[in-house]
């Protein structure tokens, strides 16, 4: 596999879990006999290190382009590269075949299906949209890759099209070792706080906040409830209680910190394609309370966790922790997690 030529479109993917798939998976070709990467702008400072082996192909396509026009960058860089082994495509739908085998893999569960969803207008037209391009688009895919289950199990079920010839995989996130063992001999911090990270509205932070108001009733010292995220995007009722504090999560060490010294990672997410930050939350903090989703289901579907209902709710919760050194079967390193592309496309090839 290592011998083939990539061709890794990531060019939407400069920001969240989308550009930390693409740092590891950066990391792990460059390694090898390296990669071809189709990145954005944004995203180059980001991987730029990882140039030993790796190629990187930068582009910058602006929204107008990406609505109406997205992919007019690919021919050019063809003109380069020659035909792909494997094109692999991270939530970008793959127009025509462009590789010998074609991989497109299901970034955002949102781009699925919005149905119930809190999310704005604008947000949720752009996912109707990339929802009916990625449905056209099938017929030039032999593999599609998801996060989880869910999001695989999620397009099967919107697909009016036959998918028999499909080859469908998981390819999980993962966490980073050398933080997890960092975090086991760093300094605690004694001040108690929870944490979330995203203030989108599908994250539903009001509800957010009242778990943590319900923590406080079981722990007095629990005095903060950090988001990570813009300020601009908080609820109202938020935005000036003196139990909230807002941090942009701008610096990588910073958030590992204050993951690992919170006593709960918090998240009452409406739907996750599979979060990276809960998983961050699972490895490094004290324990999890999560909104009772499929893929939060199937994260923890290895661990004991308890089902928790409030008085005053409707929705049930999912909590649960682990020692500090027992990382369940089911969790991945990136480096675990990244070595998934050979054994997808071994499994795919047999």
């Amino acid at each position: 596999m290592l011998k083939k030529k990539w061709l890794m479109n990531f060019s939407s993917s400069y920001t969240g879990g989308g550009s930390r798939r693409l740092l590891e998976t950066a990391k792990w070709f460059d390694k090898s006999n390296g990669g071809h990467f189709i990145i954005h702008q944004k995203s180059y400072k980001l991987i730029k290190a990882y140039s030993n082996n790796n190629v990187y192909y930068v582009v910058n396509p602006n929204r107008i382009r990406r609505l109406f026009n997205d992919g007019y960058y690919l021919q050019n860089i063809l003109n380069v590269t020659g035909t792909p082994d494997i094109y692999f495509s991270y939530g970008i739908p793959v127009f025509y075949k462009i590789g010998k085998i074609n991989w497109f893999h299901i970034s955002n569960a949102l781009s699925l299906t919005t149905h119930k969803i809190d999310i704005t207008l604008i947000q949720r037209l752009k996912m109707i949209l990339l929802k009916h391009r990625i449905l056209n688009s099938l017929d030039n895919v032999q593999i599609i890759s998801g996060d989880s289950e869910f999001s695989l199990n999620l397009l099967k079920t919107v697909s009016q099209k036959k998918l028999e010839s499909i080859f469908f995989s998981v390819l999980p996130n993962g966490f980073n070792e050398c933080e997890k063992k960092n975090v086991l001999h760093a300094v605690k911090d004694e001040e108690h706080y929870a944490i979330t990270i995203g203030t989108f509205k599908y994250k539903k932070l009001s509800v957010a906040f009242h778990l943590f108001r319900f923590l406080q009733k079981k722990d007095a010292k629990l005095k903060k409830f950090i988001i990570i995220g813009n300020k601009d995007d908080l609820p109202n009722e938020l935005r000036k209680n003196e139990n909230v504090v807002v941090d942009i999560g701008s610096n990588r060490e910073n958030l590992i910190y204050l993951l690992s010294n919170a006593e709960y990672y918090i998240s009452a997410s409406q739907i996750e394609n599979s979060s990276i930050a809960a998983l961050e939350g699972l490895i490094f903090s004290k324990s999890v309370v999560l909104s009772d989703i499929p893929s939060h289901r199937e994260m923890l579907k290895d661990m004991d966790f308890e089902e928790l209902y409030i008085d005053g709710m409707n929705d049930l919760f999912l909590v649960a922790n682990f020692e500090s050194n027992l990382i369940p079967p089911n969790i991945h390193s990136w480096e675990q997690a990244t070595f998934k592309f050979y054994e997808i496309l071994e499994n795919y090839n047999i």
